[in-house]
């Protein structure tokens, strides 16, 4: 496989993002590449919103580390430095926070 070929060079990330909107081919893959992987230097970050439930997530190898939410400024300081600016004007920064929660609720 890939994958291990290519962790038996150099550790390796694979992140699959947002499980709430994952297709049948992808969620059969993961239980697959758990039982692969279990030897090799290749962490398998899975991301997922609460209420996401899997038939691998009781296992041993399976951590869940719980993210809050951002507070108001954690969210301007990650908007300026994404930006790469000290700055940004008070109607962007409310439009550009105001479109995230949006995308986040819907």
């Amino acid at each position: 496989m890939l994958l291990l070929e290519s962790a038996a060079q150099q550790p390796l990330v694979v992140a699959i993002e947002d499980l709430y909107w994952i297709d049948n081919a992808t969620e059969e893959l993961i239980p697959f590449l758990l039982h692969h992987i279990a030897a090799s230097r290749v962490l398998l970050l899975l991301t997922y919103r609460p209420g996401f439930a899997s038939t691998w997530s009781r296992q041993s190898y399976h951590s869940v580390i719980t993210l809050t939410r951002l507070t108001q400024d954690d969210s301007y300081r990650l908007l300026t430095s994404l930006l790469g600016t000290a700055a940004i004007q008070e109607d962007l920064t409310t439009w550009v926070l105001d479109k995230a929660i949006a995308v986040r609720a819907g």
